[in-house]
């Protein structure tokens, strides 16, 4: 990235951000040259210089030099990110263009870590100011100055904790500042502030981790030993598996949690196969195996046994149904405390305890308490792209306000909860073969609730099972104009995929490619997979060409997890011979593979040269054992090196 900037008077910014892992000298000196050019700010002037066979580096180091002295203003040249430049040759160059700035031109170098540049010269000479860590760390005032600022309410004995737990680290302390607004207990905060609180971890992660080569990533997820491995583990990764749509990875996790299942203690035998189960009913929905469901419903809606003060319901969400009042907010309140220590108390997994002892408040008459968990749960579901918990969350504040006498409110809110679970219910039956008694709950209903787009769009597979393709592509309409209220956009992006399939039925491909391309344009943000397993928008998705859309990689990723979750398809993955592993260069171009980029343009996107891209695909081919890129890109997904996304 590049930018210009004016520093005030005559003085002007020249500033160049490495890319990530650049090894290309070229590039980084073009690049550089191109920055300085651009904080002149001369106009008409040519365009970026472009690569050569016959890079000349001395020349180039003499080109930037000559701009800079030739400049009228003076100039700061900054360079940030400069631990990124993986080429000695660039490093040597920019060795000799640092000692031989002319006077007016000052130079500003940011790094993670020390490089090897010989500017021992410039540091003798007192023209080489260094600024490191211990530099940059907040003392105990700092400390209390920045929790002041922020109003975060805090002893004085507490902001000396913080500082000491920190160590005086500003992004840490900034994290903590954002865990401690608002949180109920700021002082037991701080006591049990380290690296697992989620907004560190997340940062660390993004910060450090993943800013490391692949294989660097590897051998220290691989080496990093937990002090106590136990059974739930595997329970873990099926669930981070389920967040992320990859429905296969959490089916085989399972699959291993319950092989050990039987090898717990007794006293925690039961818990783990009440996670189990709930793992697998979230599993079957997302599938579409309505026998699933019905069966890992009937598991868990059966008495608990055991001690009452040993086992756990799911996610307390069950609670109310299988245990009394008093016990029911006894375990809510422990997961509620647990995720907190762990900071997750602000995460969509511990919603279900939050909403759970919301609605247990309402019944005892305690609403005051009950809205502030009612709060905390919406505050929860913000990055929750479920559509489940939400409808809970909708049902306990509708009986919250009627028992306040909102009634206006609480309808609204009925009304909401009542559409998505009606349209559910009659979409399924549609699906299950039974339109017939579809129609017959679609005529039951009011002309309010019939309306609703939820509701619209129920009516659309009942046309498409009654072979009325174009009567679905009506009954949509109205959610794609905007006419019909809904609940969320959800909602439209299904009654695309509906549309879609419905074109498809009436012969339309390029109107049913057209509202696929809308619909993955709508869930990309989020990433969402589950609304085209609910509409089973496969064959939609496999119709729709490659070089024709802008989200290959999400309906990469989407296609993978269809195939490996339609119910009924009777598909088998053909079996996956040995591959030589891809290196992070080759992984980088793979995943624009996909896209209708050409190799030039995607040069572009890498900041390398087209032949590096070149050698790239062509070892590619060989490695995946394939002759063109439409193999490429279907060998990778069979071996799913295109799952975890875009690259950039």
């Amino acid at each position: 990235m590049v930018r210009k900037a004016e520093l005030g008077g005559r003085r002007r910014l020249a500033l160049l951000q490495v890319q990530r892992d650049q090894q290309d000298a070229q590039q980084f000196w073009l690049a550089l040259l191109d920055a300085v050019r651009d904080s002149s700010a001369v106009t008409g002037r040519a365009g970026p210089p472009a690569a050569t066979p016959d890079f000349n580096a001395q020349a180039m180091v003499d080109r930037v030099l000559a701009e800079l002295a030739g400049a009228s203003a003076d100039v700061t040249l900054v360079i940030d990110d400069l631990h990124e430049l993986n080429s000695p040759a660039a490093l040597t160059g920019l060795t000799r263009l640092l000692t031989s700035l002319p006077p007016d031109v000052h130079a500003l170098l940011t790094t993670r870590h020390d490089l090897r540049l010989g500017l021992h010269q410039l540091r003798l000479a007192g023209e080489l100011a260094e600024i490191r860590a211990a530099d940059l760390r907040f003392t105990e005032r700092e400390t209390r100055l920045l929790l002041d600022a922020s109003g975060i309410a805090l002893s004085e004995s507490g902001a000396a904790l913080l500082h000491q737990r920190t160590e005086g680290w500003a992004a840490g302390l900034r994290l903590a500042a954002i865990s401690l607004a608002g949180h109920p207990d700021p002082e037991r905060f701080v006591a049990e502030f380290s690296g697992s609180d989620r907004t560190v971890a997340e940062y660390l992660i993004a910060e450090t981790l993943e800013r490391q080569p692949a294989d660097v990533q590897d051998l220290l997820l691989r080496t990093s030993l937990l002090e106590q491995v136990n059974g739930e583990l595997a329970l873990v990764r099926a669930e981070g598996d389920l967040v992320h749509g990859r429905l296969a990875e959490a089916a085989a996790h399972l699959s291993v949690a319950e092989t050990y299942a039987a090898t717990a203690p007794p006293d925690r035998r039961r818990r783990r196969q009440v996670a189990i189960a709930s793992q697998r009913l979230s599993l079957a929905r997302r599938r579409g195996h309505l026998a699933g469901v019905l069966e890992q419903v009937r598991f868990l809606a059966s008495p608990v046994t055991g001690q009452s003060d040993e086992d756990i319901a799911l996610g307390s969400g069950f609670a109310s149904k299988i245990q009394p009042f008093a016990t029911t907010q006894l375990r809510c309140r422990e997961a509620i405390a647990l995720a907190e220590r762990h900071g997750w108390g602000a995460e969509p997994v511990i919603s279900p305890a939050l909403i759970t002892l919301a609605g247990t408040l309402v019944w005892l008459g305690e609403f005051d308490e009950a809205e502030r968990w009612v709060q905390r749960t919406a505050l929860a579901l913000q990055t929750d792209n479920g559509p489940i918990m939400s409808l809970v969350l909708h049902h306990t504040t509708a009986v919250l306000h009627a028992c306040r006498g909102r009634l206006r409110e609480a309808l609204e809110g009925s009304h909401a909860l009542a559409s998505q679970v009606t349209g559910w219910l009659l979409a399924t039956q549609a699906r299950l073969g039974r339109p017939g008694e579809a129609r017959a709950g679609l005529a039951a209903l009011d002309d309010e609730r019939a309306g609703s787009g939820e509701i619209l769009n129920a009516r659309a597979p009942i046309c498409l099972a009654e072979d009325d393709p174009a009567g679905a592509l009506g009954a949509v309409q109205p959610v794609l104009d905007g006419a019909a209220p809904v609940v969320g956009y959800v909602t439209v992006l299904e009654a695309h995929l509906l549309a879609g399939l419905a074109q498809r039925e009436l012969g339309n491909p390029r109107a049913a490619n057209q509202a696929a391309e809308r619909a993955l344009a709508l869930a990309e943000a989020d990433r969402l997979v589950l609304p085209f397993a609910m509409t089973f928008s496969a064959p939609l998705l496999e119709a729709l060409p490659r070089h024709q859309t802008a989200h290959a990689a999400l309906l990469a990723g989407v296609l993978d997890v269809l195939h490996g979750a339609s119910p009924g398809s009777g598909r088998q993955r053909p079996p996956l011979l040995e591959v030589e592993e891809l290196s992070p260069g080759e992984l980088r171009v793979l995943r624009y593979l996909p896209t209708n980029l050409s190799r030039p343009e995607i040069a572009g996107e890498l900041s390398v040269s087209v032949n590096t891209v070149s050698t790239h695909v062509r070892r590619i081919y060989a490695k995946l054992q394939v002759r063109d890129r439409s193999a490429a890109v279907q060998r990778a997904r069979e071996l799913r090196l295109l799952a975890a996304g875009r690259t950039r």
